[in-house]
């Protein structure tokens, strides 16, 4: 991305104020964002911008994702310990019914799915046997 310098800069190359320079888009990002340059095109440096964070943004997840496989024994095991106290604690209170009846509400509805499913299933399989002329599907 080109860059146009608002002030003098020094080091290993020297930049005047005034002059232009094409930098790596992080680059000058970084001499924008510190107040010594700006962009010579502002959708380039938005744009290079965007790029940018949505890298960042999955490089995190990635990370994010890695940890989650190296450290997937001691999450289930933290996990489990946690759900563990929730029951102590649950029958302590004596409320199992209410704590656990969306689990056993979520149960029956699963299965409530697939008996309509069978069903579903097997209307249409009627159905079928139905449009055959006399005397087809016999053997």
């Amino acid at each position: 991305m080109k860059v146009k310098f608002l002030m003098s800069l020094c080091g290993g190359k020297n930049y005047h104020k005034g002059d232009t320079e094409s930098f790596e888009d992080a680059e000058a990002i970084r001499l924008v964002n510190a107040g010594f340059a700006e962009p010579l095109n502002k959708t380039a440096l938005k744009t290079a911008v965007k790029k940018i964070e949505e890298k960042e943004i999955s490089e995190k997840e990635k990370e994010k994702k890695a940890s989650a496989i190296l450290h997937k024994e001691e999450l289930e095991d933290e996990r489990a310990k946690l759900q563990s106290r929730v029951d102590e604690i649950t029958n302590a209170l004596g409320d199992a019914v209410i704590y656990y009846k969306p689990y056993g509400d979520l149960a029956a509805d699963l299965e409530k799915q697939k008996s309509e499913s069978k069903d579903e299933n097997q209307d249409s399989n009627d159905n079928k046997e139905n449009d055959l002329l006399p005397g087809e599907g016999e053997k």
